[in-house]
């Protein structure tokens, strides 16, 4: 919502970009949880809820802490249902109108 009370229009078309670095994140992550730890119900479960918190930001891709940086617009969000306290469970991505 703006200052002036009148809602600001979401983008039809959001495509969220996940960047190469976070990309390996997550994957490490699941294999960390598959081969590492022996648990591939956790590595799967992981994996769904990465797909999960994707599908949750198209709607809504100004959620999420905004990064101060190089990256124009990069941010994170928490993947649901994993800790907050390690940078491999939060995505980092770019939400791209068009």
């Amino acid at each position: 919502m703006r200052w002036d009370g009148a809602r600001d229009a979401e983008p039809p078309s959001v495509k969220i970009e996940i960047f190469p670095r976070a990309e390996a994140d997550i994957i490490r992550q699941f294999r960390y949880y598959l081969l590492d730890r022996d648990t591939p119900a956790v590595a799967f479960r992981f994996r769904e809820a990465v797909i999960e918190s994707i599908e949750q930001l198209k709607p809504h891709p100004r959620v999420g802490t905004l990064f101060r940086g190089s990256t124009s617009g990069l941010r994170s969000w928490p993947v649901k249902g994993f800790s907050r306290r390690s940078a491999s469970t939060t995505l980092k991505f770019r939400a791209v109108c068009g």
